[in-house]
């Protein structure tokens, strides 16, 4: 079967070798994006005021940025149940609503984006100069969150549907374009220099720009049909069924998004904000793989779930968890080995350095049960249960690190509101297993329809 042919991929392919197929596209693409934006930090960082004018642009991007992952996470897992389902006319008409609702939000999320961008970068102390880097920046790439919201919303529906090699391709022909553009503009080699954010903002407009292009000549690939038909029309139960997914992941990536903002009022000081800062960026390298094999097995298990193949869904999940895992597990050993190198990439001296080899210690305990949270999460979404994927989410992170970071850093001391975010990482999780049992049960015991025909290999597999 040649890759990305359809989706008997998602049917007949051994489960091990599925959750390698559909993952480790996605951890290239994740690798590329993490890279890019290690790269932006280090190279804002070098320049006066950078780090700041980053540390202040990054929330309210993210922030914008959860509408596009949101609405491509709900419109993909509506669709993988549709075509588990067998209903490839239901997942045709979710996507084409999908691209309509991406219209609709990257138009009014940008534009509402644009009216606010001031407001939110005053809220932080930064110099006047930083600040006003930021603003350009966040000015530049408000105009093309209809492109990303767009361009997510491609990819999502070609991966729900068993694609995964040429989405990767999308999105590191994007990156790759960003730090090409990024290099000549910061560089001046193209004749043309800009200030360090205004480059960065270009390049990530023209890497976005680039990867709509190659997502849209992929997704027309799919085996649904994305695009309007005569007589469209938007049904209630597409548009619910998108937003039961996607409303939630909305939330938690806006509260994500807004963590920093909120832990920078708590640190109420400088270098801590910056070691968290440096951190987050390395985090989001850190949690590649998990983020890699959370959207390689949702499509997985979402398709088991319509089809109603419990053993497949179970091998799914436990698979998944043991790469997310280990994977994980080695990443935060290197961390606790290398704390200084790492700071140190982000021009880190003096107090940052000494105060941020510690809290890079203890933060990094939160990988290997972030990575458990991450496929927790991604069981959630695809049997369409995205209120408890938020719920996880938002405790780990909004709900719980932040007033303990807030009364440990009053009340002891900065490495206690460290141990504080890091403590809320690794309880949630262990939490939510009997919550995941009990959706589990519930979810197949509903289940009256027997399993989609399978070829032998997948059976067995």
């Amino acid at each position: 079967m040649k890759p990305d042919s359809g989706t008997n991929v998602l049917s007949d392919t051994p489960v091990g070798r599925l959750i390698v197929r559909m993952s480790l596209p996605g951890m290239v693409s994740m690798l590329a994006l993490a890279l890019v934006n290690l790269f932006q930090g280090t190279m804002a960082s070098s320049s006066p005021g950078g780090l700041d004018a980053v540390s202040a642009a990054y929330p309210f991007e993210a922030l914008m940025t959860a509408f596009a992952i949101g609405l491509g996470l709900g419109t993909g897992s509506a669709v993988s149940r549709s075509l588990g389902k067998g209903d490839s006319a239901a997942a045709s008409e979710i996507a084409a609503t999908g691209v309509f609702l991406a219209i609709v939000t990257g138009i009014g999320v940008g534009a509402a984006g644009a009216a606010f961008v001031k407001v939110f970068v005053n809220a932080f102390p930064i110099s006047e100069e930083a600040a006003e880097e930021a603003v350009t920046y966040l000015y530049i790439v408000t105009a093309s969150v209809p492109v990303t919201v767009t361009h997510t919303l491609f990819n999502k529906i070609s991966i729900s549907s068993g694609m995964t090699f040429r989405p990767m391709l999308a999105i590191v022909a994007g990156a790759a374009l960003t730090l090409a553009v990024d290099y000549f503009l910061i560089s001046g080699a193209a004749g043309i220099r800009l200030k360090t954010l205004a480059a960065l903002a270009v390049g990530n407009v023209s890497g976005q720009s680039l990867t709509l292009v190659t997502a849209l000549a992929v997704v027309r690939k799919a085996p649904v049909n994305v695009f309007f038909r005569r007589g469209f029309r938007l049904k209630r139960q597409n548009v619910k069924s998108i937003l039961a997914v996607g409303v939630p992941s909305v939330i938690q990536n806006a509260v994500g998004a807004l963590f920093l903002t909120a832990l920078n009022a708590i640190l109420a000081n400088k270098t801590c904000f910056n070691i968290y800062s440096a951190f987050y960026k390395v985090q989001s390298l850190a949690y590649m793989p998990g983020f890699g094999l959370n959207q390689g097995s949702m499509p997985i298990m979402g398709y088991a779930y319509g089809a109603g193949n419990k053993e497949r869904f179970v091998k799914t999940l436990k698979l998944t968890l043991a790469a997310a895992v280990t994977v994980s597990a080695i990443v935060f050993a290197a961390a606790e080995i290398f704390p200084e190198e790492i700071l140190k990439a982000f021009k880190a001296d003096g107090e940052m350095l000494a105060e941020g080899e510690t809290a890079f210690r203890i933060l990094s305990a939160t990988f290997v049960p972030a990575a458990f949270s991450l496929i927790l999460a991604a069981m959630f979404a695809s049997t369409g249960h995205g209120g408890k994927a938020m719920t996880l989410n938002v405790l780990r992170g909004a709900a719980l690190g932040l007033p303990a970071a807030y009364f440990l850093k009053k009340y002891v001391s900065i490495n206690a509101a460290w141990i504080g975010i890091a403590a809320a990482e690794i309880i949630v999780p262990a939490l939510f297993v009997p919550v995941a049992i009990l959706t589990f049960k519930k979810i197949f015991a509903s289940e009256k329809k027997k399993p989609r025909p399978e070829s032998d290999a997948a059976r067995n597999h």
